[in-house]
């Protein structure tokens, strides 16, 4: 509990990387690129009628 208390800021820097690296495997996550292709497509529908 002590050491933890001493060194905040490795802890938050240890989770502030964690948060980057589950950001950018979710930006380039399959569902997500298919999610935006479709949406992009959808958006383009409208506008060829």
């Amino acid at each position: 509990m002590v050491k933890k208390s001493k060194k905040p800021t490795n802890k938050s820097q240890v989770n502030l990387e964690e948060e980057k690296q589950q950001k950018s495997l979710d930006f380039y996550s399959p569902r997500e690129t298919i999610k935006r292709l479709t949406s992009k497509l959808i958006s383009k529908l409208p506008l060829r009628k």
